[in-house]
């Protein structure tokens, strides 16, 4: 702080923001909160202070803890000007701060990552992006634990499931996440539920159920995972798993009567939702 500073701040023409209440903290070997309720009475402390909006969080959290941000920072073996500049919006929010503030001083991961805008999905998709954010890794040290690659871990975290359940496995491994759990988080709707249940019932995997209706591996890993397959498709499903007790049927009408039906006219005339034919234009513009 410069000497003109420090000179504006006793006179009480300089607010004193908790910035320059840590390092008068430092200096004066003094708990913040002191130095704060000292200075009250001479000048205002702002109650909303530059940054982020989970920087009030982390002003809450300190102050439950009576730790200055510079006392943070040697906490967790960061620099002082690392974690300043993360705190006054210049860096973003990381990974590896925000399990030191989530461990350090008890924040709630959720309502952290909610603050600081990050959408988290739903399912499986959503467990490993918080547990990657709670173990401090980024996308690309998480690829790097568990030997696969960052494209994978992106479109793991877009609910995107890669085509082989190893390196899926090997990523709950390195989390810890359950295999069983993950199973059953990967099959987000009741008719991805529906056919893992008779796959089993069955004997059959996932390569094999793609042999016997004709289509790729990737797209019946499509149906596990909340994909739903065409009419003339579901008929062959069906006669593969059987389905004695209406459950498939059931499920997958539901999803189709949910689906939004076309309606109206294009503007050339034509219904929307129909194959255009040369027919069909000849039919409607005949002077075309």
């Amino acid at each position: 702080m410069y000497p003109g500073s420090l000179t504006r701040l006793l006179a009480g023409r300089l607010t004193l923001d908790r910035l320059r209440a840590d390092r008068l903290a430092v200096v004066l070997d003094r708990d913040v909160q002191e130095v704060l309720v000292a200075h009250r009475p001479h000048t205002l402390v702002p109650a909303v202070r530059p940054g982020p909006p989970w920087r009030r969080i982390v002003d809450e959290a300190l102050a439950a803890h009576r730790q200055s941000i510079c006392g943070f920072a040697d906490a967790i073996g960061m620099s002082r000007g690392a974690i300043f500049d993360v705190l006054r919006g210049a860096r973003g929010l990381s990974p590896a701060v925000a399990r030191h503030l989530v461990e350090q001083l008890g924040i709630d991961l959720a309502a952290l990552l909610d603050a600081a805008g990050i959408e988290v999905p739903e399912g499986l998709a959503g467990r490993v992006m918080v547990q990657r954010w709670r173990k401090g890794w980024t996308q690309a040290q998480l690829a790097q634990q568990s030997g696969s690659t960052k494209a994978m871990i992106s479109k793991l975290e877009r609910s995107v499931l890669p085509r082989r359940a190893d390196p899926l496995l090997r990523v709950c491994d390195v989390l810890g996440i359950e295999a069983a759990e993950a199973e059953a988080m990967a099959a987000p709707t009741p008719f991805g539920r529906a056919v893992q249940e008779r796959m089993r019932r069955r004997g059959m995997n996932i390569t094999q159920l793609a042999a016997a209706v004709g289509v790729t591996r990737l797209a019946a890993g499509r149906w596990l995972s909340g994909a739903h397959p065409r009419p003339q498709k579901m008929a062959m499903l069906v006669a593969v798993l059987g389905d004695p007790d209406g459950r498939l049927r059931c499920t997958w009408q539901q999803h189709r009567s949910q689906l939004p039906r076309p309606t109206g006219r294009r503007a050339d005339g034509m219904p929307r939702g129909w194959r255009r034919t040369a027919a069909a234009s000849a039919r409607i513009n005949p002077a075309s």
